[in-house]
């Protein structure tokens, strides 16, 4: 088994504690299609969440604002710092990612995401198989910190059930600037409805 923590400040321990069902939202294979990113916040730091668990979101931290000439400040995003990929290695089909595979029950069956809206953490477990058709287990955690405003992690424990070399990436994901880019400071509320729609 491999377990790594991708971590913005310092890695740390947690007991996990029964949790009340209704503090817990879980997703299973059918919800794939309606699936819609939730936040996982502190008031300081963000990040959106996917429904692999592994996929570099989105991720904001407070007061970090985009500036323009002649407009209002609006929050930008930060370098999505939750980015992790995950091969089987090469096959003489080639090499399948994880990330880049089509959701579907067979190759992630077993599949749940739950997010604790009591613990703040999102969980994600499946066995992933590649179209090669070797398959590994998967565990996601992650969480943004309470406690400690400046800290956020996620950890992925891969549990393969197939001899050989695997490959990870990590990745802090650079967003380019929302286009286009609404002057809102001079728009009304009719006006950035019509844009938006546009």
């Amino acid at each position: 088994m491999l377990v790594w923590a991708a971590a913005c400040g310092a890695a740390v321990g947690a007991a996990q504690a029964e949790t009340d069902a209704s503090f817990l939202l879980t997703a299973t294979p059918k919800d794939f299609a309606a699936y819609f990113p939730s936040y996982l916040a502190n008031g300081y730091l963000s990040t959106m969440t996917g429904p692999r668990g592994t996929e570099g979101n989105l991720a904001y931290m407070v007061a970090f604002m985009d500036y323009a000439r002649d407009d209002i400040a609006r929050p930008a995003a930060i370098p999505g710092w939750s980015g992790i990929d995950y091969s089987t290695g090469g096959t003489s089909a080639g090499e399948f990612w994880l990330d880049q595979t089509k959701l579907s029950a067979k190759a992630f069956a077993n599949y749940s995401q739950t997010l604790n809206l009591h613990d703040a953490t999102l969980s994600t477990t499946y066995r992933y198989t590649d179209d090669s058709q070797r398959s590994t287990d998967v565990r996601v955690t992650s969480f943004v910190s309470q406690a400690s405003r400046h800290l956020a992690a996620t950890r992925i424990a891969i549990t393969p059930d197939f001899s050989g070399t695997v490959r990870l990436t990590f990745s802090f994901t650079l967003w380019a600037p929302h286009q286009p880019r609404f002057p809102i400071r001079t728009m009304n509320g009719e006006e950035m409805l019509s844009a938006v729609d546009a």
